[in-house]
């Protein structure tokens, strides 16, 4: 399809150069898609995944700030923590400066699963982004970084 688009001109099938919005939510579904067929003997989702990297770079948060930190409402983070909890990836303790809250951390078992998806890592960017070079590549990264980079 990217050969397809990219024989147009970059222009859609009805002559129209596609919106950056709508390119990169189609990049952002194709990854997803990919992500979670490579993820489902794992059980586990795209969503979480990201839960549990980003709980991976901080350490430590709470359900909250990993809410907001990942634009999820309170009850969408819930229902990701749910099995992540259940499995045994995530623990959870109470804050001793402020006991109402409460703090969460991979496990050891969380760890290790993040082992295991990074091993799959280079095989789903090869299917994603077989049909660039390497300097491609390294422009769309540079690229999405700056694009992303407020946002994180």
């Amino acid at each position: 399809m990217a050969t397809d688009r990219q024989d147009r001109g970059g222009q859609d099938r009805g002559g129209r150069t596609p919106a950056f919005a709508h390119l990169i939510k189609w990049a952002e579904m194709a990854v997803r898609a990919r992500v979670e067929r490579a993820m489902r003997p794992l059980t586990l989702s795209s969503g979480q995944l990201l839960l549990l990297v980003m709980l991976e770079e901080l350490g430590e948060a709470s359900p909250a700030s990993l809410a907001r930190a990942l634009h999820l409402t309170p009850q969408a983070m819930t229902t990701l923590l749910k099995p992540l909890d259940a499995h045994g990836l995530v623990a959870r303790r109470q804050d001793e400066s402020n006991r109402r809250r409460i703090l969460l951390t991979l496990t050891d078992a969380g760890r290790a699963l993040l082992v295991d998806v990074r091993a799959v890592t280079p095989e789903i960017e090869a299917d994603l982004l077989g049909g660039l070079t390497a300097a491609e590549r390294e422009t769309l990264r540079t690229l999405l970084m700056r694009i992303a980079q407020p946002f994180t």
